[in-house]
This record gives structure tokens, C-alpha cells and sequence, in this order.
């Protein structure tokens, strides 16, 4: 009942846009060949991740003929560049079987960033390096690395690269930024009307303990249940007001992102989402990353 329920709200507000519309959807990876080939005897974890999200995003955003998509993935990282250089050839095969069945996709709804291991590493990016890397390219804001014909986008949403949120569930934060209620939307995991599955009791306990934690801490945030859940959205404007004073490169990004939004009188809308966990091939260490995000 909870994603049914959830998925009616989305489709609802991707159906209410009544206005040419860019969604930017960013993840970024670091090895993570083995969540992005679907699973088999000899990858027992895989996801087929990028075929999921696009069906995903098809599925909701070409409800409406208003709106126009793309996927920005951002290598962080990876030796050699191989988890972007594996979504760019999944992404040639993708679009080789929508166009067997009579559907065209555009070659560049799929953007493929890199982050070299020598620049990650002077970076000490983690996760947030590579994120914000992508929501400066979805907005246009890293004008050296920008094709002439790139539009910028009016909403940037970043996930994982996991599948652990269904993205057919992106309307629930177009909706609020489309019809101007906040200039952030960020999907919940401990709001009232929220569903999770799939995950341990320490990562719960955690990710409650983070939270609160924030609160007493960080006081403009004010009261957030989940800072944490890589589902968040922003206005193009929201973006271009707080993107330039980021620096976080870790897994505490987002916390800074919502603490800046707050700093800049940008309204934020947390929205109650269903997420099943995908814990297998997380990058995600409590023992070394939760002390230094705190």
C-alpha cells in the first residue's frame, strides 16, 4: 500500500507540470561494475542498476510531454574510470534496445562525468565531490566542462547508485519545487508515511543517532528527520545560490547542502518516501565514515 500510494502522488504532480520542465537525475560511483551489471552466478549482488533507473524515470517523466530528462553519472574515482567507462557502454546498448522496439532516445540523456583516482584522492572525495560535481554540470555552473548545446536544468535531483529508491517516486519532489512551495524537496525515510525494508538494525540506529546529532549541532538545519537519504531535489536557483560556498567532499554532503539552503532562506519540503535497502556493495563504512561525517 505505502508505494502504491506513493507513486499515485508522484504521477499526480508529473501529470500537474503545465510548463516546459528539465529534471537532471545525478548518482555518482566508485566500483560499482558490479551493481550496474544485472545479477548472475558470477555476480551474485548485481542490480542491472542503470536499466532500472532509466525505466524508472521513463516510466513517470514521459507521462508528460512538458518534461525532458537526462542522467548525469559521475565516476569518483574508479581505477581507470571503469564504472563510468561501463555506463557508457551500457547506455550504447540500452538505447540500441528501446530502438528495436520503436523508441528513440537521445544520445546525450545520458552524461557520463569523471573524477580521476589522483584528483579523488587530493580531493578526499568520498561521495560528495562527485555529487556536486554532477549538480554543477546539471545547472550549468562549471561553464569549462559544459557542451555548448548542454540546457541547464530547472530541477536537479541526485540518488545512489543503488536501486534502493524506486525513481518512479520523482514527482514527489518535482511537485513542491515546480509549483514554487520550496526550493528543496528530500525524500524521507522516518517521516510519518514512509516505508523501509531491507535494512540492518545498526545502519537504522545510526542514521537516527546522525540525525539527531545534526539537530543538536547544526540548529538552522531545525528539524529533519532524514538529512541522509540520497534522495534531494533543488531548483536550478536553489543550486546557483548555495552550490558556491560547498566544499564538504564526504559522505556529509548533503547535510551541508540542506544546512546551506537554510543559511540562504531557501524553503525545504521533506517528503516521506518508500526506500528498500541495498546494503550488499555499499562504500558506506559506520566505522569509517560516521565519525568523520559527525
Amino acid at each position: 500500500a505505502g508505494i502504491i500510494q506513493r507513486l499515485e502522488e508522484s504521477y499526480k504532480n508529473i501529470r500537474d507540470v503545465s510548463r516546459p520542465l528539465k529534471v537532471s537525475v545525478v548518482f555518482s560511483m566508485y566500483k560499482e561494475k558490479a551493481r550496474l551489471l544485472p545479477a548472475s552466478a558470477d555476480n551474485p549482488n548485481g542490480e542491472d542498476a542503470l536499466r532500472i533507473k532509466i525505466r524508472q524515470i521513463k516510466e513517470v517523466l514521459d507521462r508528460n510531454p512538458n518534461i525532458a530528462w537526462e542522467i548525469i553519472a559521475v565516476d569518483n574515482g574508479t581505477p581507470d574510470g571503469a564504472s563510468g567507462k561501463l555506463v557508457e557502454e551500457l547506455w550504447a546498448h540500452i538505447r540500441q534496445e528501446y530502438k528495436d522496439k520503436g523508441e528513440h532516445l537521445d544520445e546525450n540523456q545520458v552524461v557520463v562525468l569523471y573524477i580521476s583516482p589522483e584528483e579523488a584522492k587530493r580531493l578526499q572525495s568520498r561521495k560528495g565531490a562527485a555529487v556536486t560535481k554532477g549538480l554543477r554540470y546539471a545547472v550549468n555552473l562549471t561553464p569549462a566542462d559544459m557542451p555548448s548545446e548542454h540546457t541547464p536544468a530547472d530541477i536537479a535531483i541526485f540518488t545512489d547508485a543503488d536501486i534502493s529508491t524506486d525513481l518512479r517516486q520523482i514527482g514527489l519532489l518535482v511537485g513542491p519545487i515546480e509549483k514554487g512551495e520550496s526550493g528543496c524537496a528530500i525524500g524521507s525515510r522516518w517521516s510519518r508515511g514512509a516505508a523501509v525494508g531491507g535494512v540492518s538494525f545498526l545502519a537504522q540506529l545510526s542514521s537516527i543517532i546522525y540525525n539527531r546529532l545534526v539537530r543538536i549541532i547544526l540548529p538552522p538545519i531545525g528539524k529533519i528527520y532524514d538529512t541522509q537519504r540520497g534522495f534531494k531535489g533543488f531548483s536550478r536557483e536553489a543550486l546557483e545560490a548555495i552550490l558556491p560556498y560547498t566544499s564538504d567532499p564526504g559522505f556529509s554532503f548533503d547535510t551541508e547542502l540542506l544546512l546551506m539552503c537554510r543559511l540562504a532562506g531557501i524553503g525545504i519540503e521533506e517528503v516521506p518516501i518508500v526506500w528498500i535497502g541495498s546494503e550488499k556493495e555499499s562504500k558506506l563504512s559506520l566505522r569509517k565514515d560516521v565519525q568523520p561525517m559527525v
